[in-house]
């Protein structure tokens, strides 16, 4: 009579079946319940658009410049939207930047640091902005104006039918904060001077474009001569600054009961 043949154990390569739902288990470890088969931890991911991978990757590249949300709940929100070219080699602006960093309230938006490629998350930034109480734009003057990528934040972000015309209404009665710093001294800033014009000539194009938008317009923040100014004056300015941010909660705190 033929000998029945046996299976033995199955090698390395060749798994064991089990049926549907069995208990299924290796030495040393708990039991896992197993009805389906598994798919790869990313199968369910792969459908997500660049778009998002880009945006994930831009977030990334921000060396800590906003701030969780979680970490201001229940406090007065400051939006800071930084345009310096050339972040890291800035002086005056720096200095400033990180008095405005010591207010609780505030959450930084570095734009050259966050957008290198110019490639603005719109979505991000209008979230930013429709949490916040006060907008913040600082940036050194650029050839009287802002700089690019900030000049490019207006075009993308403050589109009309969401901060402007018909239903654009989101910004409707926020506060905005210009804060600016030039290389000439102040009296570079008169008839006699270099720029012939008072810096109050200047300011109408950045005043407008928040009032356009239905925001209160808050008396700017100007430092003059920033690459010569000494370090005495520069911190005595950038305590103005904090101190200007730390009343403006104090008093949306007290206005909101």
């Amino acid at each position: 009579m033929p000998r029945k043949k046996t299976r033995g154990p199955p090698g390395p390569s060749e798994p064991a079946s089990a049926p549907r739902g069995a208990l299924l288990s290796r030495p040393g470890s708990r039991g896992i319940l197993r009805s389906t088969p598994l798919k790869p931890r990313c199968a369910n991911r792969r459908g997500r658009s660049d778009g998002r991978r880009a945006s994930r990757a831009r977030a990334s590249r921000a060396p800590d410049l906003a701030r969780s949300r979680a970490d201001c709940r229940g406090v007065i929100l400051i939006a800071l939207i930084y345009a310096h070219p050339h972040p890291a080699r800035s002086r005056a602006n720096r200095v400033l930047l990180e008095a405005a960093r010591r207010v609780p309230s505030v959450t930084v938006r570095s734009l050259y640091d966050s957008y290198p490629d110019f490639e603005i998350d719109v979505a991000a930034e209008r979230k930013l902005l429709l949490e916040s109480r006060l907008i913040i734009w600082q940036h050194p003057l650029m050839w009287y104006s802002a700089p690019a990528l900030q000049k490019l934040w207006f075009d993308t972000v403050l589109t009309d039918g969401w901060a402007t015309g018909e239903g654009g209404t989101a910004l409707v009665g926020k506060s905005c904060l210009w804060v600016t710093t030039t290389g000439a001294p102040s009296a570079g800033y008169t008839p006699e001077g270099v720029h012939k014009f008072p810096f109050a000539a200047f300011m109408p194009v950045m005043e407008m474009t928040a009032r356009y938008c239905g925001m209160h317009w808050l008396p700017p923040l100007v430092l003059h001569d920033a690459r010569r100014i000494d370090d005495h004056a520069l911190h005595h300015h950038a305590a103005q600054y904090r101190r200007r941010l730390q009343a403006f909660v104090a008093d949306a705190e007290v206005a909101r009961g």
